[in-house]
């Protein structure tokens, strides 16, 4: 053999063991799928947004933003602008394709509530009074909660007078201040509560009103002076 032909054969060995070793090739086809694909797991997932305390309109914005998808349980939605998520599944930050989010319910109330419902209610203890102003009523208002239970008002300012409606004599007066309730320690016995409200004028003098209540022996009496309004 010459020597040209010893010098062709050696070098394609050498050709031949470097493409079995798949050295100076390019990277397979599985290597490239490799490449290609290093989160396939997480392929269409998103990361989770907040949606708890959102209201529904903003929750689904920031569903879409997000690239996820959102599935609606628990009160139908009525109003997408007022109702909120109550919970969600993922939490916010988890990775995921589908969100599960609980809304709240549509709530229709009052403009203002009023005292607590019952009145007068009673308990043991001495005879006494406790009384406030409210006011009651005004335009409906929408509002979204876990539940839809009416809960009391805020008592307002003004002034609050006992007196015995059999001669009109003034036994009790006391000023109170917004939130304020006043308490009248009093004979068992049927008196006359005014409220005089220092929030609510009408024809350039303050709203007033009245209520009745009897106290017996023994009771603690819960019963409030309330102003109706349209």
């Amino acid at each position: 053999m010459s020597h040209d032909q010893r010098t062709g054969a050696v070098v394609g060995v050498v050709v031949l063991v470097l493409l079995a070793l798949g050295g100076g090739a390019g990277p397979s086809a599985a290597q490239a799928g490799r490449v290609k694909r290093p989160h396939a797991s997480r392929r269409g997932s998103c990361r989770v947004p907040r949606l708890t305390g959102l209201v529904v309109a903003a929750a689904r914005r920031d569903v879409a933003k997000a690239g996820c998808r959102l599935r609606l349980r628990g009160a139908p939605v009525q109003t997408a602008e007022i109702q909120t998520i109550a919970r969600q599944i993922p939490r916010a930050g988890q990775r995921g394709r589908l969100i599960t989010a609980w809304v709240n319910p549509l709530c229709v109330g009052q403009g203002a509530n009023g005292p607590p419902s019952g009145e007068p209610i009673f308990a043991p203890g001495p005879s006494e009074l406790v009384t406030g102003l409210f006011v009651a009523g005004g335009p409906l208002v929408l509002t979204s909660a876990p539940s839809c239970v009416l809960r009391p008002g805020v008592p307002g300012p003004g002034t609050i007078t006992i007196t015995d409606p059999a001669t009109g004599a003034v036994i009790a007066t006391s000023t109170v201040a917004d939130g304020q309730l006043a308490t009248f320690p009093l004979p068992p016995g049927t008196y006359t509560i005014s409220g005089t409200f220092d929030n609510v004028i009408g024809n350039g003098q303050r709203a007033q009103t009245s209520e009745t209540v009897s106290i017996p022996g023994g009771e603690i009496v819960r019963q409030d002076v309330t102003l109706p309004i349209p």
